[in-house]
């Protein structure tokens, strides 16, 4: 099989970029070793910037079929101290069934013009600066232009690049569950988040009556438990604040309990020869600050342009730009979200910040803007450090 761009990996991201691809008239094969729908652990929170980028596509309507819901903002609990953020009334969030989004997607790929979509599982990759050969382990070939890896933090692509950066630390884990809740029960209309040193814990609406409980856990939190996955889960939300347990008083289980990890990965690079990376196949930091699944989106849409002057234009340093263009959308990310980790597991700190969002609200709402995309870092008034470093 011949075609100017192979994507391995059929998730949020590879669909995505299939669409877009497609939509410019370029050939794609899309490959995926699951079937859809397949779920995979996630804190499922679609930030305003994502939003765009699925509107962009024309994929907004993705949206409404994977039943999202709407999200107001962010609320922080540490200790006795609550506080919440708002976003902007231009920033629109949605939390989103990872399961159903991606499959909505890859659906709308599907029906794409110039987009075949495979099953099958790469297990051999040869790469120069002109082309590529992807051999699936049933024996087919993919002879392309270009070659995308979307395959995800444990990504085979990145690895048979020779890719594959050491991580040093600890390491850290995700659980994730979903509960339908009990009648009468509102859902909530923020992300909730409880700080608890080696942990955190998510609740993220993703469905009409139906939340998601995310746990983001250092490896001796993950590894040092017993029992199930839902075991574990369990024992962890057991120290939830009481407003957050009694929101899954009477709540029934609704998914398996699903687990990843270790949730820090490096690249050395994100292209090598005709190939490339996008989304947390050219690396990720934490989930921390739920920001992956939109920065998996602008990822892919500036791989698509990348990708198009490649091989329409015959542009060989197209993929240096992309490189220089997807450094620059993670800088803040990679600031904010290891700056976060680090408070969140110290105390003095993490009593600092969630007391100073709590007494300055426009501070919060300022800071989630930077996060998702809506303003930059450099834009916070001075004044904004001075009262978080004050809490």
């Amino acid at each position: 099989m011949k075609v100017d761009v192979a994507i391995i990996g059929g998730g949020l991201t590879g669909s995505a970029l299939a669409v877009d691809l497609g939509r410019r008239g370029l050939a794609v094969a899309l490959c995926d070793r699951a079937d859809f729908p397949r779920d995979k652990a996630c804190g499922e929170g679609l930030l305003a910037d994502g939003v765009a980028q699925l509107g962009a596509l024309g994929l907004h309507g993705t949206l409404a079929a994977s039943d999202a819901q709407p999200l107001a903002g962010i609320v922080y609990y540490n200790e006795h101290t609550r506080a919440r953020g708002d976003f902007s009334k231009h920033a629109q969030g949605f939390g989103v069934r990872r399961l159903r989004l991606d499959a909505a997607l890859h659906a709308a790929a599907a029906r794409t013009d110039g987009v075949t979509v495979l099953r099958g599982e790469a297990c051999l990759i040869a790469v120069d600066d002109k082309c590529a050969t992807v051999t699936l382990r049933d024996g087919r070939t993919i002879r392309a232009r270009a070659l995308v890896g979307a395959d995800g933090p444990r990504s085979f692509v990145r690895h048979a690049l020779s890719l594959d950066l050491p991580v040093r630390g600890e390491g850290r884990y995700a659980l994730r569950r979903h509960f339908r809740l009990a009648p009468g029960t509102p859902l909530p209309t923020h992300v909730q988040v409880s700080f608890h040193g080696p942990y955190e814990l998510y609740v993220t609406p993703v469905a009409p009556e139906i939340v998601g409980v995310t746990a983001l856990c250092a490896r001796r939190v993950m590894q040092g438990g017993e029992g199930s996955k839902a075991d574990r889960l369990a024992r962890l939300w057991s120290a939830a604040p009481e407003a957050l347990r009694a929101l899954l008083d009477g709540a029934e289980p609704e998914s398996d309990a699903l687990a990843c990890g270790p949730l820090r990965v490096r690249a050395r690079a994100v292209s090598r020869g005709a190939a490339l990376l996008v989304g947390d196949a050219g690396g990720y930091v934490d989930a921390i600050t739920g920001e992956g699944m939109s920065l998996g989106l602008r990822s892919a849409a500036a791989a698509a342009r990348a990708l198009e002057r490649w091989i329409v234009q015959d542009d060989r340093r197209a993929f240096l730009t992309y490189a220089a263009e997807r450094a620059a959308l993670l800088r803040a990310h990679v600031l904010l979200t290891s700056a976060l980790v680090g408070i969140a597991g110290d105390a003095r700190m993490r009593r600092r910040l969630v007391r100073g969002f709590a007494l300055h609200p426009d501070t919060f709402g300022r800071w989630l803007a930077v996060s998702h995309g809506e303003r930059t870092l450099s834009s916070l008034p001075l004044r904004d450090f001075w009262r978080l470093a004050a809490g």
